[in-house]
């Protein structure tokens, strides 16, 4: 059953960081070329990946196995 939800997950964990990977880059160029609308769009789009890749990383940390010491 947690195998399951482990590697939904890890899933949602790795989608999350290619989004913020892929907002983060659209924002530098964007700010290289001095696009100021598109660096607005930009910068919402890295506001929510970034909280999508919050959400997806305490997921994880809620059905990953814990440490001894924890």
């Amino acid at each position: 059953m947690f195998g399951i939800r482990r590697a939904r997950a890890a899933m949602r964990l790795d989608a999350a960081n290619r989004a913020f990977a892929k907002a983060y880059a659209a924002r530098r160029a964007a700010e290289d070329r001095g696009d100021t609308r598109r660096m607005h769009e930009t910068r919402t789009a890295l506001i929510h990946a970034r909280a999508e890749q919050m959400a997806a990383e305490l997921a994880y940390a809620a059905v990953a196995p814990k440490p001894l010491h924890a």
